[in-house]
């Protein structure tokens, strides 16, 4: 440290200094150094007086032992003469090279060569300059200007500079360095010439942000639209419409049914939407025909109560279908989408939602069917290692045609293909520190898929055994341009599917059924996402008894086998149906739902119709949650239909209690209701309570909400 007692001035001739001096291993010279500050008086040979003390001895560990004793503590240094008095000393001259190194190695490592050796000591300054594309303190540590010295006879060194090391692929960023006042340290006045000052090191790295993000995403989005595709083959082609609200239908309106052969015929529909949660994915199972009769009725069993607004538009879907069998029938048709996924590259966890809001049209004729999607779609995710973490955010708008074509009376084949456009936009942050400037870039989506269902057995109409085998293949690729701070990146993903499906009713007098099913399908996924085989199972039986208002229904899957260690999933649900109503709607109504662990669909369901795979090989949710089957929810509904203002109206008063892992859910509501069919008209009230139960809520206050609603049917 600089001492007072000599004749220069503090901070006017010199800069005060106290230093921290470090000897490494087997080093026994170091050199301290006071920064010198020029005035416009010409007073060579003041002089500034330095000290040292404290001297330890520092372990590997950081044991710190001393005081060492010191021979010599204080000295003195002399300015001398300024720069205009140098001379540079004849045929020598410094220069530093250009360099490069990885953020997985840690420096940059910049050659310093002198031309010749000399007999003295040589010092120099070294500094960072900040010019460059990297950023100082997210992608480099700071190297300030200061004195540094080489000993006589050095003609090459190197000088460092810290890398910091992140999970952002960021191109070859660049730092800049620069040398200077290049001298001999014991006679300033004699200086060496500097034939290169300034140095470029490059960055290199190979990280897999945002490459694992946008892999799982454009596999999402992919996945999301072949669903719509194969929700608009199996959808019913009779003019009419049909809406579904967060993900739970209010109507098929067309012409009066039959009920009674249909009920008997028809199996099991299941329905659902996204719950709240982590991972709280909900499926709801009623029998079909009690779907269906319901909604002639114009009373639906669950309304969307309690939805976030995503969920609410994102789990909706509409379709308006007109024609006849000569020009074909056409329809136009909309449906929303919300999917999650979990993933690892390397130390570099992922994870994100993508919800997609889907608008199309299709014609159809015989066996042909032909349509146009237009699909706008946007993800909200981020990252997290060691190194940091931060968000990452997407938006594309695609069009996707598609055709579908009978080849018989039990073969199909369809294909879609497609293009997408769109913004990515990044968000680093380092762990302990805030985040940084967002990186915004644009990108891109093509996919195409191809598939093919044949039923191999079909039920005879008095009753059977029926299997029937899908299978699809596809492909999409992600890209994203390249801008300052993010490299450009291309992702692809690959996935193969196969499943097979078996059921075997039995009906019996009355039109009550009993549906045993078996399901099973096997995937191989390939490309920059998570890869592999894997086989999911499942299973159920359903009893329906139309006739006494009566449905019971156990499901359960489980996922027996994939290449990727350590993903595990199974879920077992149970639904009791009670609803020994009038044709009016009048009377009691009974619904009580267990579901235990993840979707209970197997089989074919669960990996044919999953948008994404959540988890894949970065989380073994039995271990975190306690077990395969932790995740419990429990939904009791119960209604009495009454008659109203002179038997012309219906009124139904509701109550409702549901508990899941993390909320718990209170509703009372009321209905009133005319007519089926055209013309009818309902009018609902419903009053929610939602309370946190889990530990992570316990500080979240009871939300509430009142919703009312209004459908009609023309």
């Amino acid at each position: 440290r600089t001492v007072s007692g000599g004749t220069a001035t503090a901070n006017a001739d010199y800069q005060e200094a106290n230093h921290r001096i470090l000897f490494a291993a087997g080093e026994n010279v170091k050199p301290g150094s006071v920064a010198l500050m020029e005035d416009a008086a010409t007073d060579p040979g003041e002089t500034v007086n330095v000290e040292i003390n404290n001297a330890r001895v520092i372990t590997p560990r950081g044991a710190e032992f001393g005081p060492l004793s010191i021979t010599r503590a204080q000295a003195t240094g002399t300015i001398d003469a300024p720069a205009s008095s140098r001379t540079p000393l004849p045929n020598v001259n410094m220069r530093i090279e250009n360099t490069s190194g990885s953020e997985r190695g840690g420096w940059l490592h910049f050659t310093i060569e002198l031309s010749r050796a000399l007999d003295e000591y040589v010092c120099y300054d070294f500094e960072t300059l900040g010019t460059g594309t990297a950023s100082e303190g997210v992608d480099y540590l700071q190297r300030p200007k200061s004195t540094l010295w080489q000993p006589p006879g050095a003609t090459e060194w190197t000088e460092f500079v810290r890398i910091l090391d992140d999970s952002i692929d960021d191109g070859g960023e660049t730092v800049q360095v620069r040398i200077s006042d290049a001298e001999l340290c014991d006679d300033a006045s004699k200086t060496v010439t500097i034939g290169r000052a300034d140095a470029t090191g490059t960055i290199t790295n190979s990280d897999p942000i945002p490459a694992a993000w946008l892999a799982r995403f454009g596999r999402t989005v992919a996945d999301q639209v072949i669903d719509a595709v194969e929700g608009r083959m199996e959808a019913a082609r009779a003019p009419g419409t049909e809406v579904n609200l967060a993900g739970q239908r209010i109507g098929v309106f067309g012409a009066q049914r039959d009920w009674g052969p249909y009920a008997a015929s028809k199996p099991l529909s299941l329905w659902g939407g996204a719950g709240y949660g982590a991972g709280a994915e909900v499926t709801h199972l009623r029998p079909g025909w009690a779907e269906d009769a319901r909604d002639a009725e114009g009373a639906n069993w669950h309304a969307p109560q309690g939805r976030t607004a995503r969920e609410l538009l994102f789990g909706s879907s509409f379709s308006l279908a007109a024609g006849d069998a000569h020009t074909g029938s056409y329809a136009l048709w909309g449906r929303g989408s919300v999917s999650r996924f979990d993933g690892r590259d390397g130390g570099v966890a992922v994870d994100g939602a993508v919800a997609s809001a889907f608008l199309g049209a299709d014609w159809s004729r015989e066996r042909t069917t032909m349509g146009l999607i237009l699909g706008h779609s946007v993800g909200d995710g981020g990252y997290r290692s060691e190194s940091g973490h931060g968000t990452v955010s997407s938006t594309l708008t695609g069009l996707y045609p598609w055709m579908r074509q009978a080849l018989g009376e039990r073969i199909s084949l369809w294909g879609v293909a497609g293009y997408g456009a769109g913004t990515l936009t990044v968000t680093p942050a380092k762990l302990d520190g805030p985040s940084q400037a967002a990186i915004r870039t644009d990108l891109g989506l093509g996919m195409g898929a191809v598939g093919l269902r044949g039923t191999l057995a079909q039920a005879p109409d008095e009753g059977g055994f029926e299997l029937a085998v899908k299978t699809d293949a596809m492909g999409v690729r992600t890209h994203s341009a390249a801008v300052p701070g993010l490299a450009g990146t291309s992702t692809g993903v690959t996935r193969f599917r196969l499943g097979l499906e078996g059921s075997r009713p039995f009906r019996f007098a009355g039109g009550a059924q009993l549906r045993p099913s078996v399901e099973v399908a096997v995937r191989q996924d390939g490309g920059d996402a998570e890869t592999g085989f894997g086989v999911d199972v499942g299973g159920g039986i359903a009893w329906t008894d139309p006739r006494r208002g009566l449905a019971v229904d156990l499901r359960g899957r489980g996922l027996v086998s994939h290449d990727s260690k350590g993903f595990r999933e199974a879920g077992l649900s149970g639904s009791l149906l009670w609803e020994p109503r009038a044709d009016n709607g009048r009377g009691p109504s009974l619904t009580l739902t267990q579901t235990l662990g993840a979707r209970d669909s197997g089989g074919a369901d669960a990996l044919l119709e999953r948008g994404t795979l959540a988890g894949l090989a970065a989380h073994d949710s039995g271990a975190e949650d306690g077990g395969l089957l932790a995740r419990r929810r429990l939904e009791v509904r119960f209604g009495y239909g009454l008659a109203a203002f002179g038997d012309r109206f219906t009124s139904t008063p509701e109550l409702g209690f549901e508990l899941s892992d993390a909320w718990r859910d209170y509703r009372l509501g009321w209905r009133l209701s005319h007519g089926a069919g055209a013309g009818a008209l309902d009018l609902s009230l419903v009053a929610t309570r939602r309370e946190a139960v889990s530990d992570y809520g316990a500080d979240v206050a009871p939300e509430h909400a009142v919703g009312l609603r209004i459908d009609a049917r023309f």
